[in-house]
């Protein structure tokens, strides 16, 4: 894996495009406020279909018993490319560093949209490292 990045760490919550804010899931949609999510240009259902298939639990975490949740925000902006990748909880430089790499390799084949307008869209992702 290629770790050689820095990381970002924020607790700011990070600001959208979305009216008041009524998507819980930014990537499914919702018809209520006329939101298009994004679509996942890898085929994955949903994220968290991506995720299970791409995370790979770090060597130095599991050699060290090192577990937990990384929350990371992420922006998709109007190219439906990921950026703002910011590590706002995290548990350690190994796991961390994973959730980042994966999410950063996320990518999209259409941008959000609001009633047909293309828009920015923000969410906090939670990422489970878990011991088997």
């Amino acid at each position: 894996m290629d770790y050689n990045f820095n990381l970002c760490y924020d607790e700011t919550i990070c600001e959208d495009s979305i009216p008041g804010n009524n998507v819980q899931n930014i990537l499914e949609d919702n018809p209520e406020i006329g939101y298009v999510a994004p679509r996942l240009s890898q085929g994955y259902i949903s994220i968290y279909d991506f995720l299970r298939k791409n995370v790979i639990y770090p060597a130095g975490a599991r050699e060290n018993g090192i577990s937990g949740t990384v929350y990371v925000s992420i922006t998709i902006n109007e190219k439906g490319e990921v950026e703002d990748v910011c590590v706002n909880r995290g548990v350690n430089i190994f796991l961390d560093k994973e959730a980042v790499r994966v999410l950063k390799s996320l990518s999209f084949t259409s941008p959000p949209y609001i009633n047909g307008r293309i828009v920015n869209v923000c969410a906090i992702v939670p990422i489970r490292f878990i011991m088997a």
